[in-house]
């Protein structure tokens, strides 16, 4: 039968995408929380350095030391979300392609039912992306911000 190919490529699509569902939990979303909370506690050691009245820096001014904390925060914030989006991405990707399964094996399966799948698919797969690119930028910030305030106080 021409469609048991086709069915066997359908259901090694939804087994890849159940996969990814895992595997979108654990990706690169762990270097940049670790990124965005190490650059958060070394601004919290630097503050409580400058807190020291030995120190001949307390009276630095820590504006751009805490934007770069709060873009790490953001950065951990916007994480979480894009891992929520990631996961019913996924989820709406393997809901896809038993649809695509169902009907190359001759089930009567709704068309309409299959387009917004898709489309919900795409349109949380979009911000998905958004959100990781949002991620990246606001840790870079927050690392920058942090090297900044390094080269410029010490």
């Amino acid at each position: 039968m021409p469609n048991e190919d086709k069915i066997q490529e359908w259901e090694q699509h939804r087994t890849n995408a159940k996969e990814k569902e895992f595997y979108s939990i654990q990706r690169f979303d762990i270097l940049a929380i670790s990124i965005s909370a190490a650059c958060i506690y070394i601004v919290f050691e630097i503050l409580r350095f400058l807190k020291n009245p030995a120190n001949m820096h307390s009276e630095t001014c820590t504006v751009i030391l805490k934007i770069s904390a709060i873009a790490s925060v953001f950065a951990i914030i916007i994480n979480f979300l894009s891992q929520i989006l990631g996961y019913h991405a996924n989820k709406l990707e393997a809901e896809y392609s038993q649809e695509v399964i169902n009907q190359l094996k001759g089930e009567i399966t709704d068309d309409i039912k299959l387009n917004v799948i898709d489309v919900k698919s795409q349109i949380v797969g979009s911000l998905t992306m958004f959100l990781n690119v949002a991620t990246t930028i606001f840790m870079l910030i927050g690392i920058i911000l942090l090297v900044i305030y390094n080269v410029i106080t010490f």
